[in-house]
């Protein structure tokens, strides 16, 4: 894909996401992202086959904006306390929902799809694993140096 296609995929995402938003899941059609887009319907279907597709590549776009604000948290942990460390990852998920309320709708949103499609799911879980690992490794360090109760740091983190 070159770089004005890049940027056309962009362009329908950000479209659709407001669709999605709006609408929910089961509420929003091709058909509406097309005339959202002001594109043709062939434009939409060479850049996402189906709706799915469609919502999968918003998910994939969502999480990889909330990711890189909290890999910068995940690769400075170490240098603050487990508290601070865990402080700073629910100030950076306050300011991204403060810049962008509605994102909250369309995760939920994905996340209850996610229970009716096993490859929703599965896309869903790989993300949620990794956010885990990254947090239980945080708690883990609490508890080893007596900062925090010790606790299954995995099974707290799962919270």
């Amino acid at each position: 894909m070159n770089e004005k296609q890049a940027e056309r995929r962009k362009e329908i995402l950000a479209v659709a996401l407001q669709a999605f938003r709006e609408r929910g899941y089961d509420k929003t059609s091709m058909d509406d992202v097309v005339e959202a887009t002001g594109l043709s319907k062939g434009t939409i279907y060479w850049y996402f086959k189906n709706k799915q597709e469609l919502f999968f590549a918003l998910m994939e776009y969502v999480i990889n904006q909330f990711f890189e604000d909290f890999e910068t948290v995940f690769s400075t942990a170490l240098e603050m306390t487990p508290t601070a460390a865990i402080v700073a990852l629910f100030e950076t998920c306050d300011a991204m929902l403060d810049t962008n309320p509605k994102i909250a709708n369309f995760t939920l949103d994905f996340m209850l799809q996610a229970l009716h499609y096993p490859e929703m799911r599965q896309q869903y879980a790989g993300y949620y694993a990794r956010y885990i690992e990254e947090l239980a490794s945080i708690i883990q360090r609490g508890v080893d140096t007596d900062e925090f109760y010790q606790v299954d740091a995995h099974a707290v983190s799962v919270v």
